[in-house]
């Protein structure tokens, strides 16, 4: 979860120009298309490996792609490890400076977070378009980005509930006392005071399909729905960049769709890792509806599951899976990776200098 620990405010006059490419000044063909999905907080560690849930939707799908199982995030906060997903390098914290934000590299260097430095300026800069839709940080706010739709800072109630663990939306500057004040107010220990009414091993969700066919909300903050699939597969625009706020905790929303009671926050984390594998098998009918011959579809993580208190510190691999709709084979990659890296992936593919599953292999391996 973020912390104050994580800004610095810094003297520096002048904050590093980061190009990472030659910007190239003409158009490609947009008849492809990317799907880039971050389930926030989504941990493989406990989602496929610790048998608490049955991730059926997920697992089917890992059989029909790239797998990276040992994939790792720049931060265990969202904030540093988006802008240096989004930019394409590593990074170790952020600074502010003049209403700017940056992200700080570890060999300290100053990246500014703005269009631009990011893949969505990359991708402008070949003419290829994105839309963008967020329920966690404010891209359209840090990035002045046109096309995207994300959850504004005024719109925030400040609960310390809202804050368990992610919290920071724009103008980051002008509140950045308080968001450290609210970051630094936890209550992702304490218990919850119902009893839990349902067993884990038994939960179906096929059972409440008449609640949840009716959802068009995906995880209760108002500004990511199924049908941007829909119309993002129908658009002229190249990419569709979406963060959920699943399955990061509280699961105040599936719990009152559902009429379900959890016994405390690691409980919630678990129903939310249930509710988002349903999630993601609606997206995937979006997208069978809607066929794309040329699309390839990327699920990530931020960071991994830390509620505080109840788990350890330590670093785990994050999800990182590339799928190929017109690829069914499987692939299970645990050499380590750098998500990071990912944005470079797909700009490569939208500019047709990776085309296929080996392609993305043997990018990392000449890395």
């Amino acid at each position: 979860s973020l912390s104050s620990n994580i800004y610095a405010q810094n003297t520096k006059s002048e904050i590093d120009k980061f190009k990472p490419y030659v910007l190239k000044k003409k158009s490609f063909d947009k008849d492809r298309k990317v799907i880039w999905i971050f389930f926030d907080a989504f941990d493989p560690y406990y989602a496929f490996r610790k048998d608490i849930v049955e991730l059926k939707n997920f697992n089917d799908y890992k059989k029909k792609s790239i797998n990276f199982t040992n994939a790792i995030s720049p931060s265990s906060g969202s904030l540093v490890s988006m802008l240096a997903n989004l930019i394409g390098t590593d990074a170790e914290s952020v600074t502010v400076k003049k209403k700017s934000i940056s992200i700080v590299t570890p060999d300290k260097k100053y990246i500014n977070f703005n269009k631009n430095n990011t893949i969505f300026g990359r991708l402008e800069s070949d003419g290829l378009s994105s839309e963008i839709y967020s329920s966690a940080l404010d891209y359209c706010s840090l990035l002045k980005i046109q096309n995207c739709r994300a959850k504004k800072y005024e719109e925030e109630n400040f609960s310390n509930r809202w804050y368990s663990g992610i919290a920071l939306t724009y103008p980051i500057v002008s509140q950045f006392n308080l968001l450290t004040s609210l970051l630094s107010k936890s209550d992702n220990s304490k218990e919850i005071s119902d009893k839990r009414n349902f067993s884990f091993s038994e939960l179906d969700l096929k059972k409440f399909n008449n609640q949840l066919a009716s959802l068009s909300d995906i995880d209760g903050i108002g500004y990511v729905n199924f049908d941007i699939f829909k119309n993002f597969l129908k658009s002229e625009n190249s990419m569709l960049f979406v963060h959920l706020y699943l399955p990061h905790t509280p699961a105040d929303y599936i719990k009152q769709k559902l009429s379900l009671k959890t016994n405390n926050i690691n409980e919630d984390y678990f129903l939310n890792l249930i509710y988002t594998d349903y999630v993601l098998s609606r997206i995937i009918i979006e997208i069978e509806k809607n066929r794309e011959k040329n699309l390839l579809v990327v699920l990530n993580s931020d960071h991994w599951y830390d509620s505080g208190s109840e788990f350890d510190k330590i670093q785990r691999p994050v999800l990182q899976i590339f799928n190929f709709i017109d690829d069914e084979s499987e692939m299970n990659i645990q050499e380590k990776v750098f998500t990071h890296q990912t944005q470079e992936i797909i700009h490569k593919y939208l500019i047709k200098e990776i085309n296929n599953k080996l392609d993305i292999l043997n990018y990392y391996s000449e890395d």
